[in-house]
C-alpha cells in the first residue's frame, strides 16, 4: 500500500500511533534516565561502601577501595567533620584516619537519604546505621551524614562531607 492510498483514518491512527510512541519514550526516559539524582545517590553510596568494612575484608583492602573512591569523585578541596574527630581536609587525609583506624571495622547502611541539585550544586542528606565492631564489642549508632557537592563536566565532585553527633546508639548483641 503506498501513502497515496491510505484514507485519512489511516493516516490519523498512524499519527496517533507516532505521537503516542513518542510520549512513552519520553515518560520511560523521565522515569527511568539517568538524572543528576540518580548519579549523585549512586556515586555516594559507592564511597559509603567503600568505607565500610565488607565480608572477609582486609583493612587494607578497604583503604585501597576507598582511596580509589575518593580519587574517582572527590573535589581537591575535599573536607570531613565529624563532631568527635573535628575536621580534617583532603582525601589523603581521610583516607589516613581509616589506615590509623586499624581493627576498627564499620558497616554503613544507608537507612534514608535525599538528594537535591540546583545548578553547578548538589547536596544530599543520609540517614544512616553505622555498625561499630571493634575487638569484644559491636555498637549500632545513627547518624546524618550531608554531603556538598560540585558539578564536574559530567558528574558531580564531593566537597565536604558532615556528620552529625550520635542520635542514638545501642551495644548489639554478638552471635
Amino acid at each position: 500500500m503506498s501513502d497515496g492510498s491510505r484514507t485519512p483514518l489511516t493516516q490519523r491512527r498512524s499519527f496517533v500511533l507516532g505521537v503516542s510512541l513518542i510520549f512513552a519514550a519520553i515518560a520511560c526516559y523521565l522515569l527511568f534516565g539517568d538524572s543528576d539524582q540518580r548519579r549523585v545517590l549512586r556515586l555516594l553510596k559507592e564511597v559509603t561502601l567503600a568505607a565500610s568494612a565488607l565480608p572477609g575484608d582486609t583493612d587494607a583492602a578497604r583503604v585501597q577501595r576507598l582511596r580509589a573512591a575518593l580519587e574517582r569523585h572527590a573535589a581537591p578541596q575535599l573536607s570531613l567533620s565529624v563532631p568527635e574527630l573535628g575536621s580534617v581536609d583532603g582525601a589523603d587525609a581521610i583516607v589516613a584516619l581509616l589506615e590509623n583506624a586499624e581493627g576498627l571495622r564499620f558497616d554503613i547502611a544507608v537507612e534514608q537519604s535525599d538528594v537535591r541539585v540546583a545548578g553547578v550544586r548538589a547536596q544530599a542528606t543520609f540517614l544512616v546505621s553505622i555498625t561499630v565492631n571493634t575487638p569484644g564489642e559491636q555498637r549500632r549508632q545513627v547518624r546524618t551524614l550531608s554531603f556538598d557537592l560540585l558539578r564536574h563536566k559530567d558528574s558531580f565532585r564531593i566537597v565536604a562531607i558532615t556528620a552529625s553527633a550520635i542520635s542514638r546508639e545501642q551495644p548489639e548483641a554478638r552471635p
